[in-house]
C-alpha cells in the first residue's frame, strides 16, 4: 500500500508492506521560503494639509512561500544637483509601515519632492525594492 501524507509544505511520501512488516518513508524536506518579490507601485496621493503621502501599491506575484508580515515604502527628498538634473538627497528619509495598501508616509515637508519606493516582507527576509515613484507636496 502507497500513500501521500502533506506536512507543512514538504511532501513525504510512505510505502507500507503489511505482509512482511516493513514500512518506509522518504521525502521532500521542508519547503524552501526565500523573500517576497517586489510590490508593483500604484498612485503616490500627496496630502500638504498633513505633510504626509499615500502610496497604494499591488502586493508582489510571489510571496517566497510565507506570508508577507507587511510593506515598507522609503521616501527620499529629490534635490536639484549642480547641472539642474534631479538627485537624491542620501541623508534625509522617511519611513511608512503598513500590513496592506496603502503606506502612508508621513513627517514630509511641505513645498518639497520626494522619490519613493516600497519593499515587501515576510520570515525570509525583505524584497528588493519596487521602481521608484516621485511625489511633490504643495507648498505653503
Amino acid at each position: 500500500m502507497i500513500f501521500q501524507k502533506f506536512r507543512r509544505g514538504a511532501q513525504v511520501i510512505c510505502a507500507s508492506w503489511v505482509l512482511l512488516g516493513l514500512s518506509a518513508c522518504g521525502g521532500s524536506g521542508p519547503a524552501a521560503v526565500a523573500v517576497p518579490g517586489a510590490p508593483t507601485m500604484g498612485a503616490a496621493t500627496p496630502d500638504p494639509d498633513s505633510a504626509s503621502v499615500r502610496i497604494a501599491f499591488t502586493p508582489p506575484a510571489s510571496d517566497g512561500g510565507a506570508p508577507i508580515t507587511g510593506y515598507k515604502a522609503t521616501c527620499t527628498q529629490a534635490v536639484e544637483g549642480p547641472f539642474g538634473t534631479a538627485a537624491t538627497s542620501p541623508v534625509a528619509l522617511w519611513f511608512g509601515e503598513s500590513v496592506s495598501s496603502p503606506v502612508t508616509v508621513t513627517g514630509l515637508t511641505r513645498g518639497a519632492s520626494y522619490n519613493c519606493t516600497l519593499s515587501a516582507s515576510n520570515s525570509a527576509g525583505t524584497s528588493a525594492s519596487s521602481a521608484s515613484v516621485s511625489v511633490s507636496l504643495a507648498g505653503p
